[in-house]
């Protein structure tokens, strides 16, 4: 929990409280993710795989209740790639607009135009993380053929 401006939003609902959240998966394999064991869940495939996974699925009724209880006024899909579990940010979506919160949606922006349809109208605010405008970064660091995957 912390202010929207850390998502890095500027412009959007200034001083207001944004609840972030995130989950196991990203269509990326960036090297140096600061995010590593919640993007790519490293750790929790070996938990898994042991039987001792600690993960625990929290629904969108408890998560839109644990906002509200928290007393933010939003709720940011952040730390890995949404579009991973793209089903449950639209369930969050639609009863959190229900209850009076706003959305943010940071994305790598390696996303389908059909997913991007989906989202239209649900979130609030979408954050674009681009992470170069170099072809041989996105090859070299995120794995992806070129900076044109994230701008169309």
């Amino acid at each position: 929990m912390g202010p929207i401006e850390d998502k890095p939003v500027r412009h959007f609902q200034p001083g207001t409280k944004v609840l972030s959240i995130g989950s196991y998966g990203c269509n990326f394999r960036c090297t140096g993710c600061h995010n590593l064991e919640i993007s790519w869940g490293v750790d929790a495939l070996d938990e898994l795989a042991r039987g001792e996974s600690k993960a625990a699925f929290v629904t969108p009724e408890e998560l839109v209740s644990t906002a509200i209880e928290a007393g933010v006024q939003g709720i940011a899909f952040t730390y890995s790639e949404p579009a991973v579990w793209l089903e449950y940010v639209i369930d969050v979506c639609d009863l959190a607009r229900t209850k009076g919160l706003y959305t943010v949606y940071v994305s790598n922006s390696f996303v389908t135009d059909e997913a991007l349809e989906q989202l239209a109208g649900r979130i609030d605010v979408l954050c674009s993380d681009i992470k170069s405008m170099e072809d041989q970064f996105y090859r070299n660091i995120c794995g992806k053929a070129d900076v044109e995957c994230v701008y169309n």
